[in-house]
């Protein structure tokens, strides 16, 4: 409720769109009609957001946390989850440049395909093989 006071409060009715659920389908589509995907993550695993975001062509603006600069690299621009002042710098690049978002755009797709289900099985199995060897 604060949140859509605060919302309301800056007059951005209209501009800001609570979803709700989204079907994968309905996400793709949104994915592919972004400026831009802002992920402020500060507890991450793996970040599978940004990566379906950059699978899309989605220019990514995400948190600095580790395991975001991992997954991302370089096709994103990141910031410091706790800087409100750098985000909105961030963003405002993003927004501005139209350029900058392009080779985010190139830079997240040849990314995106460093990651697939098939290449995570390989190398679980493989790692499963070492640990064997290591046990025999």
């Amino acid at each position: 409720l604060a949140l859509v006071e605060k919302i309301k409060n800056l007059q951005l009715e209209g501009k800001i769109i609570f979803t709700g659920f989204v079907s994968n389908q309905f996400l793709a589509t949104l994915y592919r009609n972004a400026t831009c995907f802002v992920f402020p993550s500060v507890c991450e695993g793996f970040g599978l957001p940004v990566l379906e975001a950059i699978s899309s062509g989605t220019p990514v603006l995400s948190s600095n946390h580790p395991a975001m600069v991992e997954v991302l690299g370089d096709a994103a621009l990141f910031f410091n989850p706790f800087n409100s002042d750098l985000l909105s710098v961030q963003l405002e690049r993003i927004i501005s440049d139209q350029e900058l978002q392009q080779n985010l755009r190139l830079l997240g797709l040849a990314r995106a395909q460093q990651f697939s289900w098939q290449i995570s099985a390989r190398r679980t199995i493989n790692f499963a093989r070492s640990l064997r060897k290591l046990a025999s």
